[in-house]
């Protein structure tokens, strides 16, 4: 297959582009007015005579405190109350967040300056959930041996601090990760992220037309951090750091894919890779136990130098919008929409799509390519829904583009369909399975089952 830029191509990536533009309007729109509603005073006004927090186990009242946008003694309103509600579920701790409103109004007598205090009493009861969590996976395919054991917590000391890390031993191979967030570092609302790894992976490269055409090991040393600033509901914006040291071998590569890759021109040269950038996301995903409602745009934009390999620098800029919606019977519509452009020649550092994360029904990685385009819709229904135990069914489309060409981006590479299952535990922070079973319907020839941890999106 030939890819060739033709006017037909370039008037579907205008169309396109245009009405990718027009999306973003309609989400951010949706978003403004939401604002609004939000800012908007929601009836009388009362003073916050006193705050009582119930159901604390673990976690700190200083963590439901730096949620609240009010303190004890404050004036507010039905709108703020509500939006911090909703701040403390968006933290994820808790299974469940109520408040209950008592009247305190008291009158106060004396002459000319006779008046009436409103006032309130809120008692904030939260149901915690289990955040130290392990992780653990065990596997076997021919002679190869998989392990990887690990351990983390989305509150650490009761503090809202979230740290993990793990070991992972494939093929006498052994990778080390570990990382650290502060969503509230220096007690504001924005959040530090620090990670760093020792990797080891294999990766296998397919032509065009699908066909296996080399592949080589890959290990990997990376540190990265990042830090993200909420300056309303809906606007935050980001820088982030990364470096990256790469050598490849043929470690773990059986002797046809090395002879394909010697035919490409042998192994990779080892590069090294510093990349600065920034991001901006509108908009918010709220939390109700397991449910997602909203609308999410993230634009990231970075610039790469590189040290070794093909080129000196690259550029990369990636879309992602997110959209929730909350139906009857507690089931959710999803969708995940994903636009990428980047000049990048280093085949590793390209886009890729394939697996379970991203196009189920194909191999890991399967496509790859400077521009791509990627979207998963599901839909999410429980047959069961207790405390501690959820039982969720899931219908999804999966979809990928991926080509060398920014105006040819559009078109579709692979498109798959099906159906799967979600085990979960809202009390748990972070604990669910996942089996899905795709079938193809274009250019998609993975294996159908698939299963794994945490939600797709």
């Amino acid at each position: 297959m030939r890819w060739k830029t033709t006017g037909m191509a370039k008037g579907r990536t205008s169309r396109g582009l245009v009405a990718l533009c027009a999306l973003v309007c309609f989400a951010l729109g949706g978003q403004a007015q939401a604002q609004e509603a939000a800012d908007a005073p929601g009836g009388g006004e009362y003073r916050v005579d006193a705050i009582v927090i119930e159901g604390l186990l673990r976690t700190r009242r200083s963590v439901i405190e730096q949620e609240l946008l009010f303190g004890e003694g404050d004036r507010i309103n039905q709108a703020q109350l509500d939006e911090s509600v909703q701040r403390l579920r968006n933290t994820g701790l808790f299974r469940a967040v109520t408040v209950d409103v008592v009247d305190t109004t008291v009158a106060a007598v004396g002459g000319v300056n006779s008046h009436v205090e409103s006032g309130r009493l809120l008692r904030v009861r939260v149901d915690e959930r289990w955040t130290l969590l392990p992780n653990f996976r065990f596997g076997r395919g021919g002679n190869d041996v998989e392990l990887m054991v690990g351990l983390q917590d989305a509150n650490l000391f009761g503090s809202y601090l979230q740290l993990g890390g793990s070991f992972h031993r494939l093929a006498g191979v052994n990778s080390y990760s570990l990382w650290f967030r502060d969503p509230r570092f220096l007690s504001r609302r924005q959040a530090l992220f620090v990670e760093g790894s020792l990797g080891n992976r294999v990766d296998a490269v397919y032509d065009i037309e699908g066909n296996l055409d080399g592949g080589y090991s890959l290990s990997r040393r990376y540190f990265g951090s990042s830090l993200e600033r909420e300056w309303r509901r809906w606007l935050k914006t980001g820088a982030y750091l990364s470096f990256s040291d790469d050598s490849f071998s043929y470690s773990r590569i059986g002797e046809t894919r090395r002879a394909a890759q010697e035919a490409r021109g042998g192994l990779p040269e080892a590069m090294q890779t510093l990349t600065l950038g920034v991001s901006t996301s509108f908009g918010r995903l709220d939390r109700d136990s397991y449910l997602r409602d909203g609308t999410l745009l993230s634009l990231r934009l970075n610039q790469s130098f590189h040290f070794g390999g093909p080129q000196d620098r690259s550029n990369r800029f990636e879309a992602s919008l997110l959209q929730f919606w909350t139906l009857p019977w507690r089931s959710n519509v999803g969708v995940r929409a994903i636009l990428g452009f980047s000049d990048v020649q280093a085949e590793h550092l390209q886009f890729s799509a394939g697996g379970l994360s991203g196009l189920r029904g194909t191999v890991n990685m399967r496509y790859r390519g400077q521009n791509y385009w990627l979207l998963n819709a599901e839909y999410r229904i429980p047959s069961l829904d207790h405390r501690w135990l959820v039982l969720q069914h899931v219908a999804f489309v999966d979809a990928v583009g991926v080509t060398p060409y920014p105006d040819q981006v559009l078109g579709a590479t692979a498109v798959t369909t099906g159906v799967g299952v979600r085990l979960l535990s809202p009390k748990i922070y972070g604990l669910i399975v996942r089996v899905d079973y795709a079938f193809p319907i274009a250019g998609a020839d993975g294996p159908g089952l698939s299963f794994g941890a945490g939600q797709v999106f």
